[in-house]
This record gives C-alpha cells, structure tokens and sequence, in this order.
C-alpha cells in the first residue's frame, strides 16, 4: 500500500544547493520511494539557532512510498550518513537535513518519530517550498491544508499567543521570550487586530467562538504549554479548530520553552 509523503530538505555547510541537489539524487535511488514533485530551494535565515550561521537552502520533496513510516526515518538517515552530514549543536549549522514532515494522514508520537513534524505548521521555511508542491496536503493535527498554513503565515498579525499552564506561569514566559526577543510585550484583548505589524507575544489571548478556517484575525502562531494544570479548556478548543498553528511543549523548563517561543519570534521577522 502506498502513502503519499512529504520530506523537507535543508543545509547551510558548503555548497548547500549542491547538498541538497545531491540528495534528491540519493533519494530517487531509494527501493520503495518515488520522488513525484521537487520545490525550487528557498535560502532563507536561520532561526532559533547560534548567531553567525551561514543562510540555509531549504526545500521539500513530495514522493510516493511503500515504506513504513519508520523504515522510511531510517533511509533518510541513511542518506544524511551518505552525504557526510555534519551538526555539532541543537539548531546549529549543518550539512544536510531530511525531515519527514507527512506521512499520508498518520499521526505518530514515540521516541523515535513524531508525525506531522511539530514545528512545520508555524515555520515559514517549511510551509513555503512545501505550498509549492503540496499545498493540498492535509495537516491533520490543525485539520487544514498545507496552503492554508502557508497563507496564514503571510497574512496574519505578528503575534504569537501563550496558552496552557497556570496564569502566573504564562506570565512570567511571555515577558522572559518578550525580553530575549526584543518582541513587545502585550496583554491587550485585541492584540490580533490585523493592524499588528511588529512582533508581540502576549499570554491574555483567548480564541474567538467562530468556525475552523483560519482568518487574519487569528495569532500568528501558538505555544502551548501542555501540562496538567491550566485554567483554559484547550482540549474544547483544539477539537473545535479555533487555534492557530501551534507548537506543544510538554516541559515546563523555562528555558526551554523561553527557546522555543524565541524561535518563533524569530520566524516572524
């Protein structure tokens, strides 16, 4: 049985078109894999990691495959190996990335594997290339097409919203990411008004009771902080489809989430 898989490409070592391109190379030879659409490649900043990295060229793969979604893992590491991948810190520069981001409409969540990938519906990065040769994929968590998150991400107001955990401990991560980023800080209730043009974090924002299709009134992105104790009826709210694209953070280490809620500061600009 076949599923159709999309596979995000990137690198900023070297001649990193050159990697990527011999990638797909790689990747056509693969038993069981059938490349069917290449997005061009997008050199874009880095985000989230250590300062002074080189620019990244990043794209996507669509492909059909026969391959369970961890033997495909598998092979893609295989090919990282092949080609000499080379990453020395978390989110630093590297060589060559493959990273399976669909497979059909499966979700996963074990230590080895995580589908949809968890932080493609609010990079810019991802969603882009990908909305060139997928924009009809489904995003299952979010129920909405790979276009639709793309179309999001270039329309909505600059605001990312903190939802989860207790208010004093929202509180305290908005200002500490607000701090770090340089982003303002806001507790406005109507801090998604489409006239936002600079970056915002806020931990007051709570979604509107309309339908589920994404509107420019929604935040850019959403950091939800998924621990048992919080004040907010979320698992309602993500049933009915009212939040934005969103990254779950099962950890209430501050510095992590601190860095994770930078990155996605960092993907607004």
């Amino acid at each position: 049985m076949q599923a159709d898989v999309l596979i995000a490409v990137g690198s900023n070592l070297g001649s990193a078109a050159e990697n990527l391109d011999r990638a797909v190379e790689h990747l056509e030879q693969l038993p069981g894999l059938e490349i069917t659409a290449v997005s061009s490649w997008h050199i874009t900043q880095p985000i989230g990691g250590p300062a002074g990295q080189p620019t990244f060229a990043n794209g996507a793969l669509r492909a059909q495959t026969t391959l369970s979604p961890h033997e495909l893992l598998r092979q893609l590491q295989q090919v990282e190996q092949q080609l000499h991948r080379e990453r020395k810190e978390f989110w630093g520069p590297r060589t060559l990335d493959l990273d399976l981001l669909l497979y059909g409409d499966q979700a996963l969540d074990d230590p080895l594997l995580v589908l949809p990938h968890p932080r493609m519906a609010v990079r810019p990065f991802v969603l882009h290339p990908a909305a060139e040769i997928a924009s009809d994929m489904l995003h299952p968590p979010s129920g909405r097409t790979i276009g639709a998150l793309a179309s999001h991400l270039a329309a909505s107001p600059k605001l990312l919203a903190i939802l989860g955990g207790l208010p004093s401990f929202r509180s305290q991560l908005a200002e500490e990411i607000a701090r770090v980023s340089g982003a303002r800080l806001t507790r406005q209730a109507d801090a998604t008004s489409s006239d936002a043009q600079w970056e915002a974090v806020t931990c007051d924002w709570l979604p509107a009771a309309t339908g589920p299709a994404l509107s420019r009134d929604l935040p850019r992105s959403l950091l939800l902080v998924a621990s048992e104790s919080s004040d907010q009826p979320i698992n309602v709210w993500r049933r009915a489809r009212l939040l934005p694209p969103m990254i779950v953070a099962r950890s209430l280490d501050l510095a992590l989430l601190v860095r994770e809620g930078v990155a996605m500061i960092d993907c607004m600009r």
